[in-house]
């Protein structure tokens, strides 16, 4: 197993330059190669980088309102487009769309979460496999709602007042990108 970790961990390495969470991703990887990989695991990886080319655009200050600016130490800026050092971008979803489809591959039993701290959704993007199941929280001192701009599942508009349950829902229908906002929050 030791051999597998640091083959994983070279990887990651080579493929992250600017890893800003190290002993967070070697944790991950650690806990994967103890838990042992199934044949059902092995491959089910796309790594890569998507490369921002061109001038580099401004953000911008995200307009929050007060009580939604005082949970954060310096004001927060717009996160649509996100550039490293190296030219990488964050927030990126790869998706193959081509040459899996004879192959099964079956929701994940853990939950995909998506949290609303400091008025913002982290993560920003995420996965969610048909028939996984898909959490939101209000982390916030404040009312929150998660709207969602489905096409091809139902779309929900879940109000989340503070120091309430998460939410679940579950996706049916394959769909494209799903856009998520908070209707308090119109920045989000």
């Amino acid at each position: 197993q030791g051999g597998r970790l640091g083959q994983l961990w070279a990887e990651k390495v080579r493929t992250d330059l600017k890893m800003p969470n190290r002993g967070q991703s070697f944790v991950r990887i650690l806990a994967y190669v103890a838990e042992g990989e199934s044949a059902q695991n092995v491959g089910r990886a796309v790594v890569g980088k998507a490369i921002f080319q061109g001038p580099r655009p401004r953000r911008e200050g995200l307009g929050m309102d007060e009580a939604s600016r005082k949970v954060h130490k310096d004001p927060p800026l717009d996160e649509n487009v996100l550039i490293r050092k190296d030219g990488s971008l964050a927030n990126v979803f790869i998706q193959v769309k081509k040459g899996l489809e004879k192959k099964e591959h079956p929701a994940p039993s853990k939950p995909v979460l998506i949290d609303q701290i400091g008025s913002i959704f982290r993560p920003r993007v995420t996965g969610v496999m048909i028939g996984q199941k898909f959490i939101t929280r209000n982390s916030d001192p404040y009312i929150h709602n998660v709207r969602s701009l489905s096409l091809k599942n139902r779309a929900f508009n879940i109000a989340q007042p503070p120091k309430t349950a998460d939410r679940e829902r579950v996706f049916r229908r394959k769909e494209g990108p799903i856009q998520l906002g908070c209707d308090f929050h119109k920045w989000m």
